[in-house]
């Protein structure tokens, strides 16, 4: 049990430096739900995907949002990986 707590307490300490981490984007606007800056997304899924997080919003509360980027160093992220 001691060894369960130490480990979770140690994440616990670690996990402020990775919240530090963020890539710099604007949020899309309310129930827009898609940011594609990579212009990967067709015209026809953008609208499925609005259809089915707005539905998921709505029913569930659980708000989704679909973010697509060229690279992250153009965001801040130089040198981050995913």
């Amino acid at each position: 049990m001691r060894l369960l707590i130490l480990l979770f307490t140690l994440v616990g300490l670690a996990a402020p430096g990775f919240a530090q981490t963020k890539l710099k984007l604007e949020p899309p606007g309310e129930r827009e739900f898609i940011l594609d800056r990579a212009d990967l997304i067709k015209p026809e899924d953008e609208t499925k995907i609005r259809e089915l997080c707005d539905k998921l919003l709505t029913d569930k509360a659980t708000p989704i949002v679909v973010v697509t980027i060229e690279s992250m160093a153009m965001y801040g992220g130089a040198g981050m990986s995913i």
